[in-house]
């Protein structure tokens, strides 16, 4: 920390640190900082393992919860997960955690004669892993219990002496009804005392961290996005490509959701084998490259993820993984971001546990209703052109309907969260002063699967497009299957769009419906008429040459680059 407010003190030329590298305040110098404000994810922030009764019900909700406040989920554990209390018992062990999330006793009628047997069973479970926390291997594991208040002395009792129980109000107290604030404030609580707190390497972070505290880097960025959506009145959508993990936070009228993973990345714990990474990576390659190369390539950038490519094959295969990355993160969000799961008992919970049944589930993430999507993270750093980073994000996340791209080029999301815990009013007020990039407005109409969408012609008209810009000049355009085509824009301006969706396509006010939206960028408005999903060409040749064409567009890569896509040999 000292030396990167000494790097800033150098830059800025102002007054941050006293002689012994403590913060200065206005109160001790006028040109000092009114406040300061400190967001971190050194070691991971708080590491989390979440128990519930039911993995998708009160589970679920304490999985939300944790996510929400900046958490790093270490594992889920219920009595329906598939594996043996000795099972559990050693994957708590082995796995050290900051803390313990424990929720359930949603419905009382499931537990009916029971008196929430199955939530003290965890409980109980727990106390036989005895596990250390993560910071402090002598001391004591915080469990959070976050259930049904009639059963926290039972809870209690089967934890004394083995962890220290902290109460926060129940997560689901009904099963229509969720409520994560309580757990998600609790948690936060004790990031600043049990890890911040502890000491060690955090000893004098504290000093630096202002009246809000030292706030985990997920957690600024959760409440970032919940201002953005209030800010702009609207659903938005945050992706954070980083070196190891992908975090994507959604508001969604208004509920804010989080999700970490990277089942298909670059980190060494990734599950995926690097084989088939590789051969999806393949597939987005506009350059001919052996599967070998692509694997070897993966390979370095797990060993070393923070390594800057050195090649262009080797820049767009990482963006390429991207791409796989964010797909992946994204269908791992839509299970997150969902309706909440009930549960009917047929029978007593003990006789037929295992075969419940559900309703809901139901992903609320609706790409057509984003209409806004800010992309940040480390690894955006190593992109040479605007288009590139454009290109991740079609392909990746695929924007439906007519939506705002955004690039947070100095990674300054979690700033403008710490802002928003101090003052969210002054929060607010700093959005106009641009600190977001504009890339472009995406139009990409999505198509009635039921209709058969997914087995259109090339070239067939989508949608009609009429861009009118702030010099009085009105360009129309139409959105074809299978192309990307681009309407440049003035650097600054903004452009007022209108779609006429074709019959059976959706703009994001309804099949065939009329859609509008302002917005612009440096790349203008995008047309993306490729359909969800995009749909590649087997023939490795003119993969390479379709894909070629599509960055072309985007002006991603120079063309002397993209020449190269109909060399080599076909798969």
């Amino acid at each position: 920390v000292r030396a990167a407010l000494r790097d800033l003190a150098d830059a800025t030329r102002g007054r941050l640190l006293d002689p012994a590298g403590g913060p200065l305040t206005a109160r001790d110098d006028r040109a000092a900082p009114d406040t300061w404000l400190l967001t971190t994810d050194y070691g991971g922030a708080i590491r989390v393992a979440v128990a519930g009764v039911i993995d998708d019900i009160s589970g679920q909700s304490a999985l939300k919860a944790a996510l929400s406040s900046g958490a790093a989920i270490g594992d889920l554990l219920a009595i329906n997960d598939g594996r043996a209390d000795h099972d559990q018992i050693r994957d708590l062990r082995q796995d050290p955690v900051d803390l313990i999330l424990l929720a359930g006793g949603v419905d009382e009628g499931l537990f009916a004669g029971g008196g929430g047997r199955q939530v003290v069973n965890i409980a109980h479970t727990i106390a036989n892993a005895a596990p250390r926390p993560r910071y402090d291997p002598r001391g004591s594991t915080t469990v959070l219990f976050a259930g049904s208040a009639e059963a926290r002395r039972d809870v209690a009792d089967q934890l004394e002496g083995v962890a220290d129980v902290v109460f926060a109000d129940n997560v689901r107290p009904d099963l229509a009804l969720e409520n994560l604030g309580g757990a998600r404030d609790a948690i936060l609580g004790l990031f600043r005392t049990k890890v911040v707190g502890a000491g060690g390497p955090w000893a004098e972070v504290p000093g630096y961290a202002g009246a809000t505290g030292a706030l985990p880097t997920g957690f600024a960025c959760a409440t970032a996005a919940e201002l953005l959506a209030h800010v702009w009145r609207g659903d938005v959508m945050v992706a954070d490509l980083g070196e190891a993990t992908v975090n994507l936070y959604s508001v969604i009228d208004r509920e804010i959701n989080r999700t970490v993973t990277d089942e298909l990345g670059l980190n060494l714990d990734c599950p995926a084998a690097l084989g088939a990474v590789a051969d999806a990576v393949r597939a987005w390659l506009p350059l001919p490259a052996p599967r070998e190369d692509v694997a070897n390539i993966l390979g370095l950038a797990r060993l070393r993820p923070a390594a800057v490519p050195q090649s262009w094959l080797e820049l767009l295969t990482v963006q390429a993984a991207a791409r796989e990355r964010l797909r992946a993160a994204l269908a791992g969000h839509r299970k997150v971001a969902a309706l909440l799961k009930g549960v009917r008992r047929q029978r007593n919970i003990d006789e037929v546990l295992g075969t419940y049944f559900t309703v809901g589930g139901q992903t609320i993430v609706d790409l057509s209703r984003i209409n806004t999507l800010l992309v940040t993270g480390r690894q955006l750093a190593w992109a040479t052109s605007p288009g590139q980073i454009m290109a991740m994000v079609l392909d990746g996340l695929g924007p439906q309907g007519i939506t705002q791209v955004l690039l947070d080029e100095g990674g300054l999301l979690p700033h403008l969260g710490a802002i928003a815990a101090e003052d969210e009013t002054l929060a607010g007020h700093v959005l106009g002063d641009g600190w977001f990039q504009r890339l472009g407005l995406v139009v990409a109409p999505g198509s009635d699967e039921g209709r058969g969408g997914m087995f259109l012609r090339q070239g067939r008209r989508l949608a009609t497009v009429q861009v009118e810009r702030e010099d009085g000049t009105v360009v129309r355009e139409t959105v074809d299957f299978g192309a990307i085509k681009r309407v440049p824009l003035e650097p600054g301006e903004v452009a007022r769009v209108t779609v006429y969706p074709d019959r059976g396509f959706n703009a994001g006010a309804g099949f065939g419906v009329t859609a509008r939206q302002s917005g612009g960028g440096v790349l203008g408005v995008i047309l993306d008429g490729r359909g969800r999903p995009i749909s590649l060409p087997q023939n490795a040749a003119r993969r390479r040459a379709r894909v070629a064409a599509w960055l072309g567009t985007l002006a991603a890569c120079p063309d002397q680059i993209l020449a190269q896509a109909g060399a080599g040999e076909d798969d």
